[in-house]
C-alpha cells in the first residue's frame, strides 16, 4: 500500500508545480524507484480518463479518497481487470 501512497503524493505534489514528475519520485527515497516511478508515470498518462471514470462514478462522493488516491487505485483496478479478460481470453482460445 506504500506504493500506492506515495505514488498519489507525487500526483498531487506535480499538480502543484513542486518538480517533475522524475524528479520528486527520486527525492522520494522509496525502495523501489523504478516501480514507483513506471506507476506515477502511467497514472499520469491516463490522467483524464481516469479523472472521467472516477467523476462519471462519484467515487470521491462515496469514498473518503483524494483525487489522486482514486487515480492510482483506479489505474491499478484497470490494469488488474485487463489482465484477467486477457488470461480468460487466452484460456478460451486454447480450449477451442
Amino acid at each position: 500500500m506504500a506504493l500506492y501512497i506515495k505514488a498519489a503524493e507525487i500526483l498531487e505534489k506535480a499538480q502543484r508545480k513542486q518538480g517533475a514528475l522524475k524528479t520528486l519520485v527520486y527525492d522520494s527515497k522509496f525502495g523501489n524507484i523504478k516501480q514507483l516511478f513506471a506507476l506515477v508515470c502511467e497514472t499520469q498518462k491516463f490522467s483524464s480518463v481516469l479523472e472521467e471514470v472516477i467523476e462519471t462514478t462519484k467515487l470521491l462522493k462515496q469514498t473518503k479518497l483524494k483525487m489522486h488516491m482514486a487515480k492510482v487505485l483506479e489505474f491499478y483496478c484497470e490494469l488488474v481487470l485487463l489482465f484477467r479478460i486477457g488470461f480468460m481470453i487466452i484460456v478460451i482460445v486454447r480450449h477451442t
